[in-house]
C-alpha cells in the first residue's frame, strides 16, 4: 500500500501489521494500476502538514472553503484523489484535490461496509468489534 503519512509518502506492507483498521472502497480494477504507479512516483515526497491542519478548520467548519494547494506533499486523501485522476478516474470532478477530506470517501463506501483489521497472521481481514 502507498500512502501519505506524517513521515511522508511511504510504502507499507499491510501482511505485516498485526492490527491496522481499513476500509476498502470498490473502484475499477481497470484503473488500479495507474494510480499504483501515481502513488509509487510519489514516494518520498512530504508530508503536508498545513494542509492537515486545514483539514481540521474544514471539520470543524464545514461551511468554509480555504483555497489551498501543494502537490509537492500530500495527506491521504489528496494523494488518493490525485493517483485516480492520473489513472483516469476523476472521484470528485470539478473539486481541488487538497480540499478533500477523509469523510468525502464516504460516498463511495457500500452500504453495509464496516471498519476491518488486517492481521499478519495469515492475511485474513477480520471485522473490527468497535
Amino acid at each position: 500500500m502507498v500512502e501519505a503519512r506524517p513521515g511522508g509518502v511511504v510504502r507499507r506492507d499491510l501482511t505485516e501489521e498485526e492490527d491496522m483498521a481499513f476500509r476498502i472502497i470498490p473502484m475499477p480494477e481497470e484503473y488500479g494500476q495507474k494510480a499504483l504507479d501515481y502513488g509509487r512516483c510519489c514516494l518520498g515526497r512530504n508530508y503536508d502538514v498545513l494542509d492537515c491542519v486545514f483539514i481540521v478548520l474544514r471539520h470543524y467548519f464545514p461551511s468554509v472553503r480555504f483555497t489551498y494547494s501543494n502537490h509537492n506533499s500530500f495527506v491521504c486523501s489528496e494523494l488518493v484523489v490525485m493517483a485516480w485522476r492520473s489513472a483516469g478516474l476523476d472521484l470528485f470532478p470539478g473539486k481541488n484535490a487538497a480540499l478533500i477530506i477523509p469523510a468525502d470517501f464516504e460516498t463511495f463506501l457500500p452500504p453495509d461496509s464496516v471498519d476491518e483489521s488486517f492481521y499478519a497472521n495469515g492475511g485474513k481481514v477480520i471485522p473490527s468489534e468497535t
